[in-house]
């Protein structure tokens, strides 16, 4: 659904699905986290990021717990939400949590994989967002090495 673009009726598929999956599974399991992070998808694409934020921030820590913090559902969940964090124009948090999803897919996957470029590339789009923010600010060494560090992810 939220394919073809209904995404209040996604959104209410999920949440549904979400509460039945909690009451057959537990709130634990790894079906659950996955469909609170579609959910989670689904309210971004709304433009409801505080409630995106709280999905994702829900099934990390859960995940976190039960599946570990570099499994690859918990690294995919820390990637969105800093994804939502940028949107919330808290770069540095972002950044700091991407740093954390390049880190921990790279030790999983390697530096190759798929998942561990996409990762650094979106690292690198929020390092050259820092960056511009740095220059308006008037900082051009900051600019200049988060620049830099954006350029070794390329």
């Amino acid at each position: 659904m939220d394919k073809q673009g209904d995404l209040d009726a996604a959104r209410k598929v999920y949440e549904e699905t979400v509460g039945l999956k909690e009451a057959l599974y537990g709130a634990e399991h790894s079906s659950t986290l996955v469909t609170k992070g579609n959910l989670a998808i689904v309210m971004k694409k709304q433009g409801d990021l505080d409630g995106a934020r709280q999905q994702y921030e829900a099934a990390i820590r859960v995940g976190e717990r039960t599946l570990g913090a570099e499994h690859p559902d918990t690294l995919i969940d820390k990637g969105n939400l800093a994804l939502v964090m940028k949107k919330q124009g808290e770069l540095q948090a972002a950044r700091e949590l991407l740093e954390i999803v390049v880190g921990g897919s790279e030790r999983q996957n390697g530096p190759d994989h798929p998942f561990s470029k996409f990762a650094k590339g979106r690292l690198a789009i929020c390092l050259r967002k820092l960056a511009e923010k740095a220059e308006a600010s008037g900082d051009a060494a900051e600019a200049a090495a988060l620049r830099a560090r954006a350029g070794e992810l390329s």
